[in-house]
């Protein structure tokens, strides 16, 4: 099967940096929104990438409970690979798969 040409066309005004608020949280809170009324499936859902000690990557999906200037909040199990991985490396990267 070949999907080198499969592609959809998304449409839209583009993103233009004088359009973006200068504060990432609020800005952040207005695409959240607008995922909401858009009726994104679980909006508040993300993929949460970290890497331990070793360097390896590691992607998993996790649930967005909270967010303010402090960053953040998600909740894990103490014990799990993502919290020792965080607790070895506390750079981590978040991607909103807001795909309608």
């Amino acid at each position: 099967m070949d999907i080198s040409d499969m592609r959809r066309d998304f449409e839209s005004e583009g993103l233009e940096r004088d359009a973006l608020d200068d504060n990432p949280v609020r800005q952040f809170q207005v695409w959240f929104e607008d995922a909401r009324e858009a009726g994104i499936l679980e909006p508040n859902a993300m993929s949460l990438a970290t890497s331990g000690g070793d360097g390896m990557p590691d992607i998993r999906t996790v649930l967005l409970k909270y967010f303010d200037d402090a960053g953040f909040v998600f909740y894990t199990n103490y014990g799990s690979r993502k919290a020792h991985e965080m607790a070895e490396n506390p750079k981590a990267a978040l991607l909103f798969p807001w795909i309608g």
